[in-house]
């Protein structure tokens, strides 16, 4: 998990409170760098709490079309494969800030 992360992505408004908590839950399976995201679909909408694993695949496919998250490569699983992600760190900084105070658009 990437507190550093976790802690840009609260704070910035992503769109919706769906697109929120799934790019939340990608934070907690990522690395410093916003890489190595590999996560069940069916899992994430499960633990999400979620109506299905479509909902999850539409956010997912929102936040890659606003160039939040990248498809990196794929990863081989019991089903066949999983798509790896990584946060786009510099995307995600330049959201627009959930409070006033964050100054806007900088990440290490």
């Amino acid at each position: 998990m990437s507190i550093e992360i976790y802690s840009l992505i609260k704070r910035r408004i992503v769109g919706s409170p769906t697109k929120k908590a799934i790019l939340l839950y990608m934070a907690d399976a990522a690395s410093d760098d916003g890489s190595g995201i590999w996560v069940s679909k069916g899992n994430m909408a499960a633990d999400l709490e979620m109506k299905s694993k479509r909902t999850v695949q539409t956010n997912i496919s929102d936040l890659v079309e606003s160039g939040i998250i990248s498809e990196v490569g794929q990863r081989k699983c019991r089903n066949g494969f999983t798509v790896e992600y990584r946060i786009n760190l510099n995307t995600v900084s330049c959201l627009p800030p959930t409070r006033a105070r964050n100054a806007p658009c900088h990440y290490m």
